[in-house]
């Protein structure tokens, strides 16, 4: 009798330590999902602050009548309206190392070049060339076309040389401003001043020498939807081929424009990122949007600053 009672007692006992043990078991679960779940979150927040679009100021620059401009290794080579002078900046020491003349002989078919964008190409004039030719867009029409001069840029000891090789022209029509933007794989694309419209030509080689392209030469058409009301009025600045996308800048400030980064994905056909300067911090008019060194970066009229989540890169 006393044997059955005990074994009964220890039977019970085991039965409670086993539900207290499968208890605490069971809270400590708790306890890890719930700092599981905290650490998840704060993860999640490090992670949208990290995704908020910022930016980086590089170096002041002053001058006057800045446009578009684009980088080559670490030069920054900086047009400005009427095509009178190139600025070289070394971006790794943050100086402007020459401000070169273009002469008269040297503007092209146009006599008042706005020089708005300018992009590198991928062909050299000579293959032991430092730099790819690059391709200024005239802005302003002469003769019944505006379009694009090519420059061919040679440094010798020290100094730097920006010769006119070739130039491509594009009928009026019903735009009288037409941007050139070299791309990849054998690609251009004409893009209209209301960047509504986006033509895919192929890409004109140094040996056709002087030509003309229309949107009758067009390989592909981009109609994308008009800019939202509140840019609507914001003209264009400098603009560039990434990753499949193009990038263009926009906006007087002074003249009450909105100022702002846009992104048009090519293969979705969509104005995929806008974002307004002035809510960063940024209220000078910006002339220059380029790369260097995998990170995009915009020449304002007083600093270059490199651009942070500004769009997704693969």
């Amino acid at each position: 009798m006393k044997r059955l009672t005990f074994l009964l007692i220890a039977s019970v006992c085991s039965i409670i330590l086993g539900a207290c043990q499968e208890k605490l078991e069971w809270t400590v679960s708790i306890d890890q999902w719930a700092q599981d779940t905290t650490a998840l979150k704060e993860k999640e927040k490090e992670k949208e602050q990290e995704m908020i679009p910022s930016y980086e100021e590089l170096m002041p620059v002053n001058g006057y009548y800045q446009q578009g401009g684009d980088c080559w290794s670490d030069y920054f080579f900086q047009f400005v309206n009427n095509n009178s002078v190139v600025r070289v900046y070394d971006l790794s020491t943050k100086t402007l190392v020459q401000t070169v003349t273009i002469g008269n002989s040297q503007r092209g078919f146009v006599s008042n070049c706005h020089c708005n964008t300018v992009c590198f190409g991928t062909e050299y004039y000579n293959v032991e060339d430092t730099f790819p030719l690059i391709y200024v867009s005239t802005g302003y029409a002469s003769g019944g076309y505006t379009g694009a001069l090519v420059y061919r840029i040679t440094q010798h000891n020290g100094i730097f040389f920006i010769t006119l090789v070739q130039t491509i022209r594009f009928p009026v029509g019903k735009s009288s401003w037409t941007e050139f933007v070299p791309g990849e794989n054998g690609f251009a694309y004409l893009c209209y001043t209301s960047q509504r419209v986006i033509y895919r030509v192929a890409m004109p080689k140094l040996k056709d020498g002087d030509i003309v392209i229309s949107p009758e030469d067009a390989l592909e058409t981009f109609q994308f939807t008009p800019q939202p009301d509140w840019m609507s009025t914001s003209k264009n600045q400098d603009r560039l081929y990434y990753k499949g996308k193009i990038l263009y800048i926009t906006g007087v400030p002074q003249n009450g424009e909105v100022s702002a980064f846009v992104a048009l994905n090519l293969e979705k056909i969509e104005r995929e990122t806008i974002i307004d300067f002035k809510k960063l911090g940024l209220k000078n008019e910006s002339e220059s949007l380029f790369v260097w060194q995998g990170d995009l970066y915009v020449a304002f009229v007083d600093k270059i600053v490199k651009l942070v989540n500004f769009i997704d890169t693969p």
